[in-house]
């Protein structure tokens, strides 16, 4: 029922992303446990140092996590440290705020394209069950990055996404933001690997930790054409393809496609980052829960 909802409505101006999102987050919710239960955890994810552990209600109560380097000796919690053999850091609950950078690919598809109205949910449900975990978010374009949360901040998220206000992938790089923030990278990344080397692997070597996600129609991953079929590349067709017999080449194709998708993550994980496939016209709760496992614990699996 849910992937009907979200996949078949009667009109792409009936599709709302946002509404979409906040069902999703709240189904991701009952399914999953919030970041701050420290005995179990989500799906998929291992509970470690970024767990939030409050001492009490309001922003002066101390929260404790592993020491990583860079942290200051005063902000060692000695005590606790002393009884184990995990150097512990302590840091009031304002302090441990979390931003993710939320980049969806301005030319991830036309605007009506079940690849577009994907990404917008993912993005969307990302950003909303952060706010609920008092984080922030942003999206990464052109001006001023200020991150924040809220309603105001979903809607404006909402707004941006809608009209594909993201920057470009070859200005990602440009952009700059605070090396210990947590970006997720939304795009097909149907490119060259020499383009995402250029483009994207930067970012990826800025940040410690990150997670891409590939979002993919079901036809480009499964190809189940037959006979004689004309490929459109984009809402032109300027540069249509048209292949004879769809079947005598559906091997070679779905090689390349593995070929490609194992480099883009061969890449993505030897710099800390996670990396995952996503079937945009397949039901959606799955990724989500995967996504806010990593969220969680930013433990990539």
């Amino acid at each position: 029922m849910l992937e009907r909802f979200l996949n078949n409505s009667s009109s792409d101006n009936d599709r709302d992303p946002l509404r979409a999102a906040l069902t999703l987050a709240k189904l991701v919710r009952s399914a999953t446990l919030s970041y701050a239960t420290p005995h179990q955890k989500p799906r998929g994810s291992s509970i470690g140092a970024r767990e939030k552990r409050k001492g009490g209600q309001g922003h002066q109560f101390w929260q404790f996590r592993d020491y990583t380097q860079g942290d200051t000796p005063r902000s060692i919690d000695w005590r606790r440290t002393g009884r184990g053999d995990t150097t512990i850091v302590r840091e009031r609950a304002d302090e441990q705020t979390d931003i993710f950078r939320l980049w969806v690919d301005p030319k991830l598809g036309s605007i009506s394209s079940q690849k577009h109205y994907a990404s917008q949910i993912i993005a969307l449900t990302a950003a909303h069950l952060a706010h609920e975990e008092e984080d922030k978010t942003s999206l990464l374009r052109t001006g001023k990055n200020i991150a924040s949360r809220g309603q105001k901040t979903l809607q404006d998220h909402a707004h941006t996404l809608q009209r594909n206000g993201c920057i470009g992938a070859k200005r990602l790089k440009t952009i700059s933001v605070p090396r210990a923030d947590f970006p997720l990278l939304i795009s097909d990344f149907w490119v060259p690997l020499e383009s995402f080397e250029a483009n994207i692997l930067p970012v990826i070597k800025h940040h410690p930790k990150g997670l891409c996600i590939q979002v993919a129609a079901r036809d480009e991953l499964d190809f189940p054409f037959v006979g004689r079929v004309r490929f459109s590349p984009d809402d032109t067709h300027a540069n249509n393809l048209i292949i004879e017999d769809t079947q005598a080449v559906r091997t070679a194709y779905l090689s390349e496609i593995e070929n490609h998708i194992n480099g883009l993550r061969s890449q993505i994980e030897t710099y800390g980052w996670g990396f995952m496939t996503v079937n945009a016209d397949a039901d959606l709760l799955p990724v989500l829960q995967d996504i806010f496992a990593i969220m969680s614990t930013r433990e990539v699996v």
